[in-house]
């Protein structure tokens, strides 16, 4: 393995990571971002303060167990199923 390709590499994908935290933080709105099995993976400033939670308090815990979200009945709303009807 060439060693200085695959530290080119994470040094890269390092960068990459930091932009995409500055591009989150500075947002205007709740962003959340989770892994493709619904796992909380990040939050920012804005998503904190309206949701009440800190990321370290939540980070890896499964989005479904943290947020909850009704209909105007109040029936318990799948939320990822709601975004997959909407593509």
């Amino acid at each position: 393995i060439d060693t200085t390709n695959e530290h080119n590499l994470r040094k890269t994908l390092q960068e990459k990571q930091e932009d995409l935290e500055l591009t989150l933080h500075s947002i205007g709105e709740a962003v959340i971002t989770t892994d493709v099995n619904k796992h909380i993976l990040n939050i920012n400033p804005i998503a904190e303060k309206l949701s009440g939670y800190k990321l370290t308090e939540i980070k890896q815990k499964p989005f479904d167990e943290i947020f909850k979200f009704y209909d105007n009945q109040k029936n318990h709303v799948d939320f990822f199923a709601i975004l997959n009807e909407r593509k």
